[in-house]
């Protein structure tokens, strides 16, 4: 599809020249010269043709949309945001995610030139003319055209977002980092390489959690190119945001933050792939005693809160901006506002029966209960309203389950003698008993069920005869006969598990979801828990089952319902297809 954009031009330009007596920057006067072309990525090696002869600095093999001078600008601050106005695109085409659609991204470079600028009272020999000078100063930056906005989803009660106009149904992971140390951070073909894992497995959306970084520009060049929608968190988390750990105050300079914002939102705007913003993970922006909010507290900080919408409406104003991912379950607005958080809960984190995916909220309770009416033993049929936003978790910031690497990168961070102390059969904890230490150190989760739902080992389950519960007599556990057996078990275990985790909620896509995120999908360092692949770019089982379950992100796959072993068609695209 081809159409035609009107494009808002504006420049943040920074000013260090010289000072009267007053200390007022003397202004510079001059123009700026654009040329908006289409962004040729590195080793593209097209040909392609100049429409515009009269623009002889152009690269060669560039095709120009349009260029043009904006005349009479004014620098006079030592900071100064200048809009320039609106630049007609003729012929653009639109940025999609990539199970919609393409990804054509375009380039512009901006060139000032001064009029009559003068340089720090530059003399000649006799020191009584001071000599004029030609301030010139280019950038450049790349961009797509697209539509992003959201709404609440009549069925799913949550969050949704619309791209170019078109409900997209987000199928995604939570994003820590590349490195644990941030030694990737310089290395666009570590971005590059991750991000086309996650693109592979159907992916169209990352979440860059709040408890970790804004990401780089290598990042976001990545997610340009690949066509991945990115949810971007700022830096708070109710770990240590007064939630569940610290304090509400925090950050302690709330100034020094919302300047971070500031620089974080004025570097990121221009990419295509960055959908909308959210205030941190699983913050608390409501003060009520009766929400599980007991403190009184709210975060992030009220002054914080209204910085970052102020900051996005001046010089965003084109993303949507959500407080927190989730808050917590509950029949009002004074738990879950859907204009506030993506949901009222996430998790759970552990091995579930495949048969759970298909059920609504699997391996919680249905309607959802807040950790309060947990801890009092309350029951779902006491609920008020089993239909209020807050007890069903239509927006899935977090759910998650096993992981385990493939042998040789397990060789790579355990010892000989962790690797032969795998855990036994029917090991519910993840420390202690069976699990040595190593294990636990590098988070381990069970693959067996918790008791209340059966207990069931999902790796020794593959031994012949199938193990369902150890109940040896003698005491004595039954094992997997190596890891190398133990390994493969557990492949199989993730790539079912991980298969129909995704299928499940891909059948309820607008029914009961309008997003899923997968925690986690990437590994910044060595891990037994959570991850797709590993920290040295191994895919395990559940990369292929999720990959399965998604079909690569094909917007059309066939699902097999476990429970009733009913088969559907899932479309993910807003077009009746026959």
């Amino acid at each position: 599809v081809v159409v035609s954009a009107w494009l808002d031009l504006s420049v943040t330009a920074t000013y260090h020249g010289s000072r009267d007596h007053d200390n007022n920057a003397f202004p510079i006067r001059g123009s700026i010269e654009y040329v908006i072309k289409h962004h040729q990525k590195s080793g593209d090696k097209r040909k392609e043709h100049t429409t515009s002869p009269s623009s002889s600095s152009s690269p060669p093999n560039s095709l120009i949309l349009t260029n043009g001078t904006i005349h009479n600008i004014t620098i006079a601050t030592s900071v100064s945001i200048m809009h320039l106005g609106q630049i007609y695109l003729p012929r653009a085409k639109l940025w999609w995610p990539h199970t919609h659609g393409s990804q054509p991204l375009y380039s512009v470079e901006l060139t000032f030139r001064s009029l009559d600028g003068k340089s720090d009272d530059a003399v000649d020999g006799n020191n009584n003319n001071p000599t004029p000078a030609i301030h010139e100063s280019t950038t450049q930056s790349t961009f797509g055209i697209r539509t992003i906005s959201s709404f609440t989803h009549p069925k799913t009660k949550s969050f949704a977002l619309k791209v170019n106009g078109h409900p997209v149904f987000l199928q995604g992971g939570n994003w820590i980092t590349t490195d644990l140390f941030l030694r990737y951070s310089n290395s666009p073909k570590r971005y590059l390489q991750e991000l086309q894992l996650l693109r592979n497995v159907g992916f169209n959306s990352l979440r860059v959690w709040g408890g970790g970084i804004a990401e780089t520009t290598y990042f976001y060049e990545a997610a340009d190119q690949l066509g991945l929608l990115i949810y971007q968190e700022f830096w708070m988390t109710g770990d240590n945001n007064g939630r569940f750990a610290g304090d509400y105050d925090w950050p302690l300079d709330h100034e020094a933050y919302l300047h971070n914002v500031w620089d974080t939102v004025k570097r990121l705007r221009n990419h295509p792939s960055l959908a909308w913003y959210g205030g941190g993970n699983e913050l608390f922006p409501i003060a009520d005693a009766d929400s599980g909010n007991g403190s009184g507290g709210v975060s992030p900080p009220s002054d914080i809160e209204a910085g970052i919408k102020q900051v996005i409406s001046d010089i965003d104003g084109t993303r949507p901006y959500v407080t927190s991912s989730v808050m917590e379950a509950g029949d009002d607005e004074s738990f879950f506002d859907p204009e506030k958080s993506l949901g009222p809960k996430d998790g759970p984190y552990g091995i579930l029966d495949e048969q759970l995916f298909f059920d609504r909220n699997p391996g919680l309770k249905t309607p959802v209960l807040s950790d309060n009416e947990i801890h009092r033993g309350a029951s779902p049929s006491n609920v008020k309203d089993k239909d209020a936003p807050g007890r069903n978790i239509g927006f899935q910031t977090e759910v998650g389950s096993v992981s385990h690497p493939e042998l040789k990168s397990l060789q790579r961070f355990l010892s000989p003698e962790a690797m032969d102390s795998f855990p036994d059969c029917g090991e519910t904890s993840d420390r202690g008993g069976s699990v040595n230490e190593e294990w636990s150190y590098f988070k381990y989760l069970p693959f067996t069920e918790s008791e209340d739902i059966g207990a069931v080992d999902h790796i020794c389950s593959f031994l012949y005869p199938p193990l369902v519960n150890d109940t040896s007599e003698d005491g004595v556990k039954s094992r997997m006969k190596s890891i190398e057996d133990y390994t493969w078990a557990a492949q199989l275990a993730q790539y079912f598990q991980y298969k129909t985790l995704f299928e499940g909620y891909s059948m309820k896509m607008w029914e009961y979801y309008s997003a899923i995120y997968l925690w986690k999908s990437s590994s910044p360092s060595p891990t037994l828990r959570g991850a797709l692949y590993d920290w040295y770019l191994s895919t395990n089982g559940g990369y292929w089952g999720a990959r399965s379950g998604l079909a690569g992100g094909s917007p059309v796959r066939l699902v097999l319902n476990l429970q009733d072993f009913r088969l559907h068609i899932v479309n993910t695209l807003s077009l009746t297809l026959s």
